[in-house]
Formats: C-alpha cells, structure tokens, sequence
C-alpha cells in the first residue's frame, strides 16, 4: 500500500513525513507552485497531490500544479464541484481539467458520504472517491459500506463493457435433420493448447438486408 501524509506549505514539516515512508502527499491547502517544485526536487518519487478549491481560480492552480511536478490534485470540498443533480459551476471546469490532463490523478474529497461514492466512481471524468473514516468503532462498517458500494459499480461497468452474442441462452428447436459440419480437429486441438477459453463476438458494422433472399441464395 502506498502510504500518505498530509501537508501544507511547512516544507520541512513534509520532507519529515516523506523521510518517514510516506510516498504520496496530500495537501490540506494548496501547495505553492515553489513548494511543489523543492519538495520534488528533494524526493522525485514522491507522488504530491495538490489541493483545489471552488473558491478559487482553479485551472490557473492546476496548471500551476501540474507544471511544478505534482501528479494529482484534490478538489476540496468536493459537494461544491458537484452535486446530487451534477456539476456546479465550478465542477464544469473538470471536465475541462481531464481534457487537458488526461492522466491526471483527479481525486475529490468532502462531502462524499456511503451514498455518494458509487456516482463519483460513474463520473466519465475518472474521480478517485477520497472519503474519511471517522469513529473508531465505525470504521470497519464504514470501510465495508464503501467497498460493497464500489464493487457493485465496477462489477456493473465490467458487465456493460461486455458486447456479442450469448450463445448460451438462446432457444434451439432441433429437428434431427441438421447438415452435418466437419471440423478440422487438428486445428481445434492447437486452440487447446494454447489456452483459448473462448471468443467474443464483436460487431464491426451492421447493414440493413433488403430481403433475406440473397442470404439464403435465392434469385
């Protein structure tokens, strides 16, 4: 696991805790472009991400933080960027953020609470949910609760990624007088050898058929 620590613009503060382990840190204000800079210039691994806030100019602080060297930056309170009916005013501008950055570590944190975390995953935008676990006797449940909420939003968009034809469910009436097909089981036995569980149907175009005439060959 990659360990953080939280920073502000106390730059010896943040080479102690990068001294420690830490290999990200997370800003609690934003970073100057100059403390960005010496803090990469002292440890260049280190993953530094910027905070951003609606309040102010934010493409003029991202751009200052991704031409000093940082990797990432948080926007913060994230219910100011967007909302449950989506994006405020300010939130618009991330879309133009991932346009211009597309690898970019975008994260938001704040107000990002069990029932909000599965539509910040959705977002096209790629946001990293950063949420706060608090109440030591809560933070295994809360833990649990985010991690059920991501899963099912992930398994989701794994399902809708997938495309083509389930063969499986499809109803076949046999009439026992079908044309008999010979395979070539030389051919099928290297498929087995090198592992090929399955293919996937994939539609590349798809064109309206006059009449089915032509497919069955019929003038």
């Amino acid at each position: 696991a990659l360990a953080g620590y939280f920073v502000t613009n106390d730059i010896e503060a943040a080479l102690d805790g990068i001294a420690a382990g830490a290999g990200m840190v997370v800003a609690l204000e934003y970073l100057r472009p100059d403390v960005v800079t010496i803090l990469k210039e002292r440890a260049p691994s280190v993953v530094i991400i910027n905070a951003v806030s609606a309040k102010d100019d934010v493409l003029r602080l991202v751009d200052g933080s991704v031409q000093a060297g940082a990797e990432g930056v948080q926007f913060k309170p994230f219910k100011d960027f967007v909302t449950g009916d989506g994006f405020t005013e300010a939130g618009e501008l991330l879309k133009t953020v991932r346009a211009k950055y597309p690898e970019l570590l975008i994260s938001g944190a704040g107000a990002i609470f069990e029932d909000r975390v599965g539509n910040v995953i959705k977002m096209p935008e790629n946001i990293i949910p950063a949420v706060a676990l608090k109440g030591a006797e809560f933070v295994a449940e809360q833990a649990r609760d985010y991690r059920a909420q991501a899963d099912k939003i992930l398994v989701v968009n794994d399902q809708s990624m997938k495309g083509g034809i389930d063969i499986q469910n499809i109803d076949v009436i046999r009439s026992g007088n079908n044309a008999r097909i010979q395979f070539d089981t030389a051919a099928l036995q290297k498929l087995v050898d090198v592992g090929l569980n399955g293919l996937t149907p994939v539609f590349l175009e798809m064109k309206l058929m006059p009449s089915p005439l032509a497919a069955m060959k019929v003038q």
